[in-house]
């Protein structure tokens, strides 16, 4: 049996999926020596609240089924291009 759950994150979810996109954009300023981006986490709790809200982002979580922590996730929107013909999904 796979040691993850996969499970489609909700606004309540918000906190933990921003907690891990600050923990990312850090390791990556780190590695890279320079300061890329805005971590900073009630910005991107606010945000994660408003996109999940607005149906305008999806975001599943990779969650370990013993301990039920997650331990990562992706996430899906919707954007539109001439060259594609209409839309169509990111995965970040």
């Amino acid at each position: 049996m796979c040691p993850f759950t996969i499970q489609k994150a909700t606004v309540v979810d918000a906190g933990t999926i921003a907690s891990m996109v600050q923990q990312l954009l850090e390791e990556i300023m780190v590695t890279t020596g320079s300061v890329h981006f805005d971590a900073d986490l009630p910005a991107i709790v606010a945000r994660s609240e408003q996109f999940i809200s607005e149906g305008i982002y999806t975001v599943f979580m990779a969650v370990e089924r013993a301990e039920n922590i997650p331990v990562g996730f992706v996430t899906l929107t919707q954007t539109h291009s001439l060259y594609a013909g209409g839309a169509f999904g990111i995965i970040h």
